[in-house]
């Protein structure tokens, strides 16, 4: 799902190199088994020779989470792997040093330091590394190259629930775009049917920030899927929002029992009405 940041590269020789390396990578498998292809994210347009300037740095690359990662461990080219440093919170020697050098060399007169680091911060050491003392935490990037950390495509440690418990119901509501009744017509005269907008709230015990509903091509996911940010769902085979929606209460609740939610998540319903709103509460 999500990336964190875009992989910028500064020449047309190792953009042309990480294509390369990148259209050769055998397929890897989404949560659900489909296949994809690291070369489907390597998305922009720099292919002509002319657009590469001396101290250009183009964006080629916005991938998600997982094949970030994959990228991590298995690719060679090294200034996409200092540009993945900076995405997933690594200081290399490199980077380190350049600090060191703008922190060393700043002047007060020059306006405020670009860095948040002292001199005193750095401590040069005899095998001539530098070491930074402000830095006390593994990095993302360090705990995806042990393989602690986006190692599967699905996320499977939070429990369950196939049934679920209705916890708010409608008392009294009032019309929140209109007054026209249950179904209306839009300006191109089209007669359409309200639907119900569906958020979820997830339980404090799940550390993961949000889940988005994502649509499918295929029959088996034909309600969609809620997946974690964490979580690779093959993008290009339909859409995803942070919102989900559906015709009645009734096709929701059949929905619900296929979601596979962890268990207290809550789904907040959003009806035509101001006070129209529904909570359904998740249980195993």
């Amino acid at each position: 799902m999500a990336a964190i940041d875009k992989i910028y590269l500064s020449s047309f020789k190792t953009f042309t190199e990480f294509k390369k390396w990148c259209e050769a990578q055998p397929p890897i498998k989404d949560k659900y088994g489909k296949e994809d292809r690291i070369s489907h994210y390597f998305n922009y347009d720099w292919y002509d020779p002319k657009y590469w300037k001396k101290d250009d740095c183009h964006p080629v690359m916005n991938a998600p989470y997982y094949v970030d990662a994959y990228i991590i461990r298995n690719c060679p080219i090294e200034e996409v792997q200092e540009e993945l440093m900076v995405n997933y919170g690594h200081y290399s020697q490199k980077r380190i040093r350049d600090m060191y050098d703008v922190v060393k060399n700043w002047n007060r007169e020059n306006g405020e330091c670009p860095y948040w680091t002292k001199l005193e911060d750095f401590i040069l050491n005899e095998d001539g590394t530098i070491t930074l003392t402000s830095i006390d935490e593994k990095s993302a990037y360090e705990e995806i190259k042990d393989g602690e950390l986006f190692t599967s495509p699905a996320c499977d440690k939070y429990p369950r629930g196939k049934h679920f418990r209705i916890s708010k119901i409608p008392v009294s509501y009032e019309c929140r775009v209109c007054n026209y009744p249950i179904a209306v017509r839009g300006r191109d005269n089209v007669k359409r049917t309200p639907t119900w907008q569906i958020e979820i709230k997830l339980p404090d015990y799940v550390d993961e920030p949000f889940m988005d509903w994502s649509s499918h091509s295929d029959a088996k996911h034909a309600v969609g899927t809620w997946d974690f940010c964490s979580e690779h769902v093959l993008s290009h085979d339909g859409w995803s929002s942070s919102h989900a929606a559906c015709k009645s209460i009734r096709s929701l609740t059949r929905r619900i029992t296929k979601w596979n939610l962890p268990v207290g998540t809550i789904v907040q319903v959003q009806g035509r009405y101001v006070g129209e709103d529904y909570e359904i509460i998740v249980k195993k």
